[in-house]
């Protein structure tokens, strides 16, 4: 006789986990201009907080003239600034010859939800212009002429040295944290768990995920029944390894593919009747796993994610040295949490 409340255990873990975080407003200012009813302007402040600066609205009639954008962006200190006309969006930042536009951004054919992905990329390339400048060297400053006894030096009317070319913005690297449930299951035995993950992304399309599931109460684990014993058995896991985002930080969708190594272990505990069970038995294990992240707004995203594994040895629980369970070949793991990216 088995006992199967994962079913619920996760369902109501996920809608728990599934509450969207508040997002950092960052101190850096940029302006938002735009109609004061356009969607892209209300889109771009959120996507712009998540990044973490501090949006600054400019209500303009789309027509996005540099003078104006110029004295707003003055008047609070703004190193970039957008300016969207309902269609496109216009991304500003600062050189030595003061404010520029730097790029127009435009919605694809295909974007499902237009005025929001219009803004995520305005608010990419804002973040990224506003990186490139602080990486631009500074013109050098005008020598005084060299005065000689009957005329200037010569070298005071010669062209200034060409600038040398912007160094390559380099990728940054983005923290993943997230959290929900998870249903572990295997031969003889499964368990609804907390699910816990941390990522980090370093490099465009390579990350290091460290992982564990973690069985709740006793009453969460498989029942393990004889004539005359009984005995919950609760699986578990944790590990570490590669993972591939097969998508940009900043996509919609995310699939990502990986793998692992770490360790399974089996809890298991007497019911009814107190009788001496093995328990707290450990394998090492390796796994391969697949997942698709949806972004919902900002930082915060929702992942369904897919785990399948064995462990080194099958794991076998005994009760009063008669055998009641096995687990470890092979073992998965289905799993639903909420995830906050950090850069």
């Amino acid at each position: 006789m088995k006992r199967n409340p994962i079913i619920v255990s996760v369902a109501v873990g996920a809608l728990v986990f599934a509450i969207p975080a508040i997002a950092y407003a960052g101190p850096t200012p940029v302006v938002v201009a735009g109609p004061e009813s356009d969607p892209v302007a209300s889109h771009l402040v959120d996507e712009l907080t998540a990044l973490g600066f501090q949006p600054t609205r400019a209500f303009d009639d789309g027509s996005c003239e540099r003078d104006a954008i110029a004295a707003s962006m003055r008047s609070v200190h703004a190193p970039g600034a957008t300016c969207s006309n309902g269609t496109s969006v216009t991304v500003y930042g600062t050189g030595p010859s003061g404010v520029r536009v730097v790029d127009v951004v435009e919605p694809g054919p295909n974007d499902e939800s237009p005025a929001e992905v219009l803004a995520m990329r305005a608010a990419e390339a804002t973040r990224a212009s506003i990186e490139l400048a602080a990486t631009e060297p500074r013109p050098p400053a005008p020598q005084p002429p060299q005065w000689s006894t009957s005329t200037w030096d010569s070298s005071a009317d010669r062209p200034p040295p060409e600038r040398e070319a912007p160094a390559e913005r380099h990728f940054t690297p983005t923290l993943v944290v997230g959290g929900g449930m998870a249903a572990v299951m295997g031969a003889d035995a499964e368990s609804a768990a907390l699910d816990i993950e941390m990522e980090l992304r370093v490099y465009r399309h390579l990350a290091i995920a460290a992982r564990v599931d973690v069985p709740l109460t006793p009453l969460s684990g498989t029942l393990a029944a004889r004539p005359d014993r009984a005995v919950s058995v609760l699986p578990g896991l944790a590990g570490i390894g590669p993972v591939l985002p097969l998508a940009p930080a900043q996509s919609r969708f995310i699939p990502r593919i990986g793998g692992g190594l770490g360790i399974a272990w089996l809890s298991s505990h007497p019911l009814y009747t107190a009788i001496p069970v093995d328990d707290d038995i450990a394998s090492p294990m390796a796994y391969a796993n697949a997942a698709m992240a949806l972004r919902l707004a900002g930082p915060v995203r929702l992942v369904l994610e897919g785990l399948f594994g064995s462990t080194a040895h099958r794991m076998v629980v005994r009760a009063d040295g008669q055998h009641m369970a096995y687990w470890g070949h092979p073992f998965g793991t289905i799993a639903f949490r909420t995830e906050l990216t950090f850069r």
